[in-house]
């Protein structure tokens, strides 16, 4: 299906696009991410990975400290992804800040002050908050 991305919904695990090549007068389709195979984004090709799990076969009631992946098959050039949120503790200067991990507040990490200006999203920016209603 050649198809161009109108709105994901990742909560619900599908996406609204328009069929590019069909016939029909209603060319908008839902499409289920469990049955993309490869998908162009970008001018990229993402291609399920051979001997990979489909997305049907992935358990997603793994318990959260059981590892999600075989460690022993750790190589250079892996890419890893992932979201944490840190809180920091304390200025090391030399451009280093400390966070402690939040959800594992016993886990510390040194974070560069470039990669936090950089890279990294602020949630104590706003002066306040205001509730309004979606009309």
């Amino acid at each position: 299906m050649t198809c161009n991305m109108v709105q994901v919904e990742n909560n619900l695990g599908r996406s609204l696009v328009i069929d590019l090549k069909t016939d029909s007068a209603t060319k908008f389709r839902q499409i289920d991410h469990r049955t993309i195979a490869s998908i162009i984004f970008k001018n990229v090709l993402y291609s399920l990975k051979k001997g990979g799990k489909s997305f049907n076969d992935v358990d997603t009631h793994t318990p959260k400290d059981e590892a999600k992946w075989d460690f022993t098959k750790l190589a250079v050039g892996n890419v890893f992804s992932g979201t944490s949120y840190y809180e920091t503790v304390s200025d090391l200067g030399k451009g280093e800040i400390f966070c402690h991990e939040k959800n594992f507040n016993d886990r510390g990490v040194t974070i560069d002050k470039s990669i936090l200006n950089e890279t990294m999203e602020n949630a104590n920016i706003w002066e306040h908050e205001e509730q309004i209603s979606l009309t």
